[in-house]
This record gives structure tokens, sequence and C-alpha cells, in this order.
């Protein structure tokens, strides 16, 4: 079970390292070792100072049972790759909730019936959230005149770099606490998911990191800045209430809401309905296999 949590730690971390620092590699604010790095340090930090916040859901959807824990991270990481392999963008945090909640149909324990609804109101209005902060906060952009231009680039790649750093702190609270969190907090768990966590980091991300940088620099500093700065509050605030959220799918949302704040309010529409199917099918996905194990 606990090498388990490790591979799932790995494959969530390099998996999303993109997400944190790939607009810091593509405006070459930082190398990409260097960014890395940045977002090893957020993922751990994360993990160990804010953890914590997901024991409560842990807690309410998974059985103590051993053997179960095991085939809920075993299937988890079977969902994902299978998922990687078809390129199909699948939430790992969705699916391993959505297992939770499979779990409860398939023992019939609705004791923590309110918790699961908790999680998924939350899920319904996080997409809307994210269009309409990034919106807000693009337009409130726009309406800013700027005096000096160098300085105030200077100003927001500082502001990059800082909440680069946030987003993987996040990660490593949300995410990471999860799958912590059902792991056990044992010495040994807690030492190989943070090897796991870097080592999927450091060598997983390459591809990923390579095509997602590049796409984020082409939307400009500013672009950045407001989507990541989005998705950072949105998985935060989720953390703190103890509800998993995916900060791939905030992050892409949040691009779309600043990308409305612009004159030209140029969105290419099928990439937005894939992530929003995506977004219920990757629950649906787990709760289907929570049922049947």
């Amino acid at each position: 079970m606990i090498v388990a949590s490790a591979i799932l730690a790995a494959l969530v971390s390099g998996n999303n390292l993109s997400v944190a620092v790939g607009s810091l590699v593509g405006s070459n604010i930082l190398k990409k070792n260097y960014s890395k790095i940045l977002a090893i340090i957020g993922f751990i930090s994360g993990l160990i100072l804010g953890s914590h916040y997901m024991r409560s859901t842990t807690l309410a959807l998974f059985p103590s049972n051993n053997i179960l824990l095991f085939y809920v991270l075993f299937g988890t990481l079977v969902i994902f790759i299978v998922a990687q392999i078809l390129r199909v963008p699948i939430s790992l945090t969705m699916a391993l909730v959505g297992i939770g909640i499979g779990l409860m149909f398939h023992y019939d324990n609705f004791n923590n019936v309110l918790i699961a609804l908790k999680i998924v109101i939350f899920w319904i209005i996080a997409p809307l959230s994210a269009i309409l902060l990034s919106l807000l906060l693009g337009y409130l952009y726009t309406k800013i005149s700027f005096q000096n231009i160098w300085n105030f680039t200077s100003a927001v790649k500082i502001l990059l770099l800082i909440v680069s750093f946030f987003s993987a702190f996040t990660l490593g609270e949300n995410t990471l606490g999860l799958i912590l969190n059902i792991s056990g907090f044992s010495t040994l768990s807690i030492t190989l998911i943070i090897i796991g966590t870097a080592l999927g980091a450091y060598f997983l991300s390459e591809g990923v990191l390579k095509r997602i940088s590049f796409e984020i620099y082409s939307m400009r500093y500013s672009t950045s800045l407001i989507a990541i700065t989005t998705s950072t509050l949105l998985v935060e605030l989720a953390t703190i209430f103890s509800i998993p959220l995916s900060n791939t799918q905030t992050m892409t949302l949040g691009i779309v809401g600043v990308g409305l704040s612009y004159k030209a309010r140029y969105i290419i529409i099928n990439p937005l309905l894939k992530i929003l199917a995506f977004w219920i099918i990757s629950p649906v996905i787990g709760i289907i296999f929570g049922i049947i194990i």
C-alpha cells in the first residue's frame, strides 16, 4: 500500500509540475532544473505543513481496512496509467475521491454522505468560480495604467515566482496530502511519499513541462500570473475545507477566464468542453470502480 502511495505521489508531482512552474521555464525567469527544485520544495513543504487538512475527508470516505485501501490506491494508479496511455486527461484527485464515494454505495455506508455532498457541490461551483475570478482579475488588470513598464514587468516576474511556489505548495497540501492520509502517517509512508514526490517531479515531468511551459509563456506574464493565482486561491480554499480539488483543471479554467477579460475574447470552445466533460467523467470512473471492488 505504501509503495502504491509513493508511485501515485511520483505520478502526481510529475504530471502537475508544469502547472506550478511551467510559466517560469517558458519565460526564462528560472532555468528548468531550478524550477523543478522550486516545485519540489513547494510540494514537500505543503505535504508536511498542510496535509492534516485532508484528514477529515480521508476518514469519512475511505475505509480503515488496509486491504481495501490498497485496492483504492492500486485502482487509482491503474485508472491514471490507462488514461495516460489513452491520452484521456482525467483528474487523479477526482478519480480517487470518486472511488471513496463508490465505496459508500458498495457498503451502504451513508453516515458521511454530507461530506461527499459538500465535495460534489464545491466541484460544481469551482469551474464557474475559476472562470469568474480570473475574468475579474484580468478585467482589473486591463484598467491599470503603468508609468514604468519595465519596473512593472520586473514586479510581475517576482510575483509569478512567488505564486508558482504557492501553487506547488497547495498541491502538496491537497492531492499529495490526500494520498498521505490514505496511506497513513507512519515514518515509512511519509519518507517514501516524499522520495516519490521528488523523483516524480524531477524525472517524470520533462515532456509535459516542455510542452506546457511554452503554451503558458505564449499567454504573456500577466495572463500566467492571473491564471496561477486563481488556481492557487481556489485550491487553498478547498484545502482549508478538506475538499480535494484538481489544480490542473482550475488552472486551465483560469486561463479561459483571463482570456475572456481581453477585448478579443477569443476562446477555442472544444478544449474547454473537453475539460468540463472530464471534470465529470473523472469521479464517475472512480465511483464505478469503488462500487465494483
